[in-house]
């Protein structure tokens, strides 16, 4: 036969802290997700701001290569920031002449530069005398529409 025997003064003492040290548990938990939600985000922000750089770096070799190709004409790319540029010959159906070329390749290059970076604009400069000239590309780095743009520059010499 078992006797019941009165819980000890110990017990009544002990009654609800499992439930404390869940519930501290939990906060410590939480807390641990909301920093790595927080790396997360950081992390897909400096992807964002990596991959707009790499594409503004990328379209200005890019058109740097077609100056290079069309270097007697080199000065007709020559544009400034907010300059739109259209060509009425298309030279990918028709021969063209060096400034047609020109003006055809410049105008490919700026609706890439508007798909690939929204927001974006250019300046093709020359420096001087000298045949040394720089692709500066502005360029919404977070994509915020805030109209905080940063530049990117290539500078090369034909």
């Amino acid at each position: 036969m078992l006797i019941a025997t009165p819980p000890s003064p110990l017990v009544k003492q002990q009654c609800g802290v499992g439930l404390i040290e869940v519930m501290v548990a939990v906060l410590v938990l939480g807390i641990g997700m909301l920093g790595l939600l927080n790396l997360q985000n950081s992390t897909l922000q400096l992807n964002q701001q990596a991959y707009a750089y790499s594409q503004a770096t990328n379209l200005a070799w890019d058109l740097m290569e077609r100056m290079t190709a069309n270097e007697d004409v080199a000065d007709s790319y020559l544009t400034d920031f907010g300059t739109s540029v259209s060509s009425a010959t298309d030279c990918s159906t028709q021969a063209c002449t060096a400034e047609q070329l020109a003006a055809w390749d410049l105008n490919l290059w700026l609706d890439d530069l508007k798909k690939s970076l929204p927001q974006a604009d250019a300046q093709i400069s020359r420096s001087g005398a000298t045949r040394e000239y720089l692709i500066s590309i502005r360029v919404d780095i977070e994509r915020d529409g805030d109209g905080d743009l940063e530049q990117v520059d290539v500078g090369f010499r034909l």
